[in-house]
C-alpha cells in the first residue's frame, strides 16, 4: 500500500472511482474493491476528488477549491484540509499519483473487443474476477447490442471475444453473434462448456467461432472444489467433446491456483486426450469472488516451476501452449537495449483491445471493473475510445511511473512492467509486479 507523507504540489493525483449521491444532495459516497464498506463524503470533499483527474496539479486543485469556497478561511485553512483529505484517500488506495499529467495518447481503433455480454452464470467459481451470478437488470438490450456491433465494425474492430458470466445463458446470444459475423468480424467465445450440446456446437461452427472452455481440474474432485455446487465436470467434458466432434479447434483455459497446481500436468494430458488444440494457463487474480479466496494464490516460486514445465512441454506435445507471462525470460538473456523511461507499460489494454461490460462500460480489461468508466449508452464507442479519462490515463502510463522491484530491475527493458491486474487487485498499481517470479530483487524467485 502506498502512503504519501509529503504530498508534492507539482504532482498529479487521479481519483479513478465513481462518486454517487447518497440521497442527500450534500452527501456523496465512494468505494473500491478493497474496501469493506463505502465512504461517505461531504460536497467539499467530493469536489476535491472530482478535480483529481490526473491532468490537474495538486496546487491547481487547491486553487480551484479556494475559488469555489472563498469564505472557507483562505489558503492557510483550505490547503491543510485538502492535503489531509488526499493523504487519507491515498492510504485507502483511492488516489493514484504521478509526476506528469495523463495527457491523451494517439491510438488506432482496437483490433479486438472483449465483450462481457452478460453477468449471468450457472456456476459460482471461487476465482471469478467479476463475481458472476445472477444477471443484471441494466444489461444492454438486444437492440443496443446489435447497434453496438454495427458501430464496432464501422470503427474497424476485427474480432469480438464474447464472455460473461456465461455468454450462452443470454437468450439472444446467437442473434448478436450472428450479427457480428455478418458484419465481417471474427467471433470468439469463452464459456464454461456446461451448456454446450451438439446443436450449440454446430451453431458455433456455423459462426466459425474460436471457442475457449474453462477446465480447472482433470477430475471432479478438483474441478468441483473450484466450481462448486453443480457437479458440472461431466457436463464440461461433454461440451468439449461436442465441440471437437463438430470440428472446432478448442482452447482449454485453466486458472492456476493452490487447489489445482499439482494437477496441471494431468489437465494438460486430459486436454490432449480430448482432442483440444491449445492450452492456456490463466493467472489467479484476487478480485471479484477471488478476493474472498486469496489463499488460492500460488507462491511465485511455484508459478515459475509451472511456467518452466509448460515451456518444456512445447516440444513434447501437439498442443499449442499459449504464451506465458515472463516466459521469454527463461533463456536468461537480458535485453541488450538500455531502459527508455518513456516506454509504455507492456499491456495491450486500451490500445490493441478494450473490454465492454454487460452494462456498457468500456475498460482496459475486466480486471478493472469498478473504476469510473465511460459508457456506450451515453456516447458512441468511438467517442469513448478516444475521450475516456480512464482509458487515456492507462495509455499514458510509462515504465518511469513504476517503483518497488520494477524500478531497479535489470529485466524491466524486456517486460516493461507487464500486466498490472494483480497489482491493481492488491491496491498497488505502480508497485513492483506482484505476479513476477523473474526479478533479481525478488528473494523467493531468483533465476538460477
Amino acid at each position: 500500500m502506498l502512503i504519501i507523507n509529503n504530498l508534492n504540489d507539482n504532482d498529479f493525483p487521479y481519483f479513478p472511482y465513481p462518486l454517487q449521491e447518497s440521497g442527500n444532495e450534500e452527501d456523496y459516497i465512494t468505494t473500491n474493491h478493497l474496501m469493506a464498506r463505502p465512504i461517505r463524503l461531504n460536497r467539499q470533499a467530493a469536489e476535491v476528488l472530482r478535480l483529481a483527474d490526473g491532468v490537474t496539479q495538486l496546487s491547481d486543485i487547491i486553487g480551484h477549491i479556494m475559488e469555489l469556497y472563498p469564505d472557507a478561511g483562505g489558503s492557510e485553512v483550505i490547503k491543510p484540509r485538502v492535503m489531509e483529505l488526499l493523504r487519507i484517500f491515498t492510504e485507502r488506495e483511492l488516489i493514484w499519483w504521478r509526476g506528469v499529467p495523463a495527457l491523451p495518447v494517439p491510438v488506432q481503433p482496437p483490433q479486438s473487443i472483449f465483450w462481457e455480454i452478460t453477468s449471468a452464470c450457472n456456476l459460482r467459481c471461487l476465482h471469478c474476477v467479476v463475481g458472476a451470478g445472477p444477471g443484471l437488470e441494466e444489461e444492454l438490450s438486444t437492440s443496443k447490442c446489435l447497434e453496438l456491433a454495427e458501430e464496432l465494425a464501422a470503427f474497424g474492430v476485427k474480432n469480438i471475444a464474447f464472455s460473461g458470466g456465461e455468454p450462452l445463458l443470454r437468450p439472444d446470444f446467437f442473434t448478436i453473434a450472428e450479427k457480428v459475423r455478418e458484419l465481417g468480424m471474427g467471433v470468439q467465445v469463452a464459456t464454461n462448456g456446461t451448456l454446450i450440446t451438439p446443436q450449440i456446437a454446430h451453431h458455433l461452427m456455423n459462426l466459425d467461432a474460436d471457442v475457449q472452455v474453462s477446465l480447472d481440474g482433470s477430475r471432479p474432485e478438483i474441478y468441483d472444489i473450484l466450481r462448486p455446487g453443480q457437479k458440472a465436470f461431466t457436463k464440461c467434458i461433454e461440451g468439449i467433446q461436442a465441440l471437437v466432434a463438430e470440428g472446432h479447434q478448442v482452447t482449454i483455459g485453466t486458472v492456476l491456483s493452490t487447489i489445482n497446481i499439482k494437477d496441471i500436468p494431468e489437465i494438460v494430458a486430459l486436454t490432449e486426450r480430448l482432442g483440444a488444440t491449445a492450452f492456456r494457463l490463466i493467472p489467479f487474480v484476487p478480485k471479484g469472488r477471488g478476493q474472498l479466496h486469496k489463499d488460492m494464490e500460488v507462491p511465485l516460486a511455484q508459478v515459475k516451476e509451472i511456467v518452466q514445465y509448460l515451456h518444456d512441454m512445447r516440444g513434447r506435445t501437439r498442443l499449442q501452449i499459449s504464451p506465458l507471462e515472463f516466459e521469454d525470460m527463461l533463456d536468461g538473456c537480458l535485453c541488450p537495449d538500455p531502459l527508455v523511461p518513456e516506454t509504455p507499460l507492456k499491456c495491450g489494454g486500451a490500445v490493441e483491445y478494450g473490454t465492454i461490460t454487460p452494462t456498457g462500460e468500456v475498460l482496459t480489461c475486466h480486471f478493472f471493473e469498478g473504476v469510473r468508466a465511460d459508457n456506450v449508452r451515453s456516447a458512441s464507442f468511438r467517442d469513448v475510445w478516444y475521450r475516456s479519462r480512464f482509458l487515456n490515463y492507462f495509455r499514458s502510463l510509462r515504465v518511469s511511473d513504476l517503483h518497488g522491484n520494477c524500478s531497479t530491475c535489470t529485466w524491466l527493458p524486456r517486460c516493461a512492467g507487464s500486466c498490472r491486474a494483480v497489482n491493481y487487485a492488491k491496491g498497488d498499481l505502480f508497485g513492483g509486479n506482484k505476479s513476477c517470479w523473474v526479478s533479481q530483487n525478488t528473494a523467493e524467485a531468483r533465476l538460477k
